[in-house]
């Protein structure tokens, strides 16, 4: 079997679907102050690639994802 990523890399400038606000990234926790980092990340369902990308092939009807 072969496998192929393609997946690409999403940060706060990669496009999302119209209409949606862009990704957005959160530094929730600071090293210096409480010696962790920690980061939030807001964003859209239909950014990048996604799992559900076969469904929006079909003819209306209820697709088989397997």
């Amino acid at each position: 079997m072969k496998i192929v990523d393609l997946s690409h890399a999403m940060n706060v400038h990669t496009p999302g679907w119209v209409g949606y606000a862009g990704n957005k990234l959160y530094y929730a926790q600071n090293l210096q102050t409480q010696m962790i980092v920690a980061q939030r990340i807001e964003t859209a369902l239909h950014v990048g690639t996604h799992f559900d990308g076969a469904m929006h092939a079909t003819d209306g009807r209820r697709g088989d994802m397997a």
